[in-house]
């Protein structure tokens, strides 16, 4: 009986490592399935939209106008290193009131700019276009264009990029 006891032992030492090791494995395996199953999921900007609170928003429209105003500075201060030609003073100028009109724009009717953004969210077909998009048709139909077109083309977009 003794020696079946350490017999017995002997074995369940051996066995504890491959245990450990298959456990680690499929442990790993679950994990990398389980990341691979959520990049598959598509994201609903609309849901991270309606989390947000008033501030969070605010900080967003920040955010647009800062890559805004940093894209434009990239633009004229290295043209040649970002693929686009060199632009002469006039082409500078005419894209910096432009920019700048894009900016003001953002800047004086942010407050505004969420709310339409917020309504257009609240409709479950809007809740996968994505936020850059939704800027663009927030502003468009701030100016007064009509937007179903626009939105049409967004959600055709989000279905086939899903």
């Amino acid at each position: 009986m003794i020696n079946i006891h350490i017999t017995g032992g002997y074995r369940m030492k051996r066995i504890e490592p491959y245990l450990f090791f298959t456990s680690i494995l499929i442990l790993v395996f679950m994990f990398s399935f389980n990341c691979f199953a959520q990049s598959e999921e598509k994201v609903d900007y609309g849901e991270i939209w309606k989390s947000m609170d008033s501030s969070e928003r605010v900080i967003f429209f920040m955010g647009v106008r800062e890559g805004m105003i940093y894209s434009t500075l990239d633009i004229f201060t290295n043209a040649s290193a970002s693929g686009l030609p060199n632009l002469s003073n006039t082409q500078k100028e005419q894209f910096a009131n432009y920019s700048w009109e894009k900016l003001s724009g953002i800047q004086k009717n942010a407050v505004i700019l969420i709310d339409i953004i917020t309504n257009l969210y609240k409709y479950p077909e809007n809740s996968y276009i994505r936020f850059s998009h939704m800027v663009d048709i927030a502003i468009k139909k701030l100016q007064g264009e009509s937007i179903e077109k626009l939105l049409e083309k967004r959600r055709k977009e989000a279905y086939e990029n899903s």
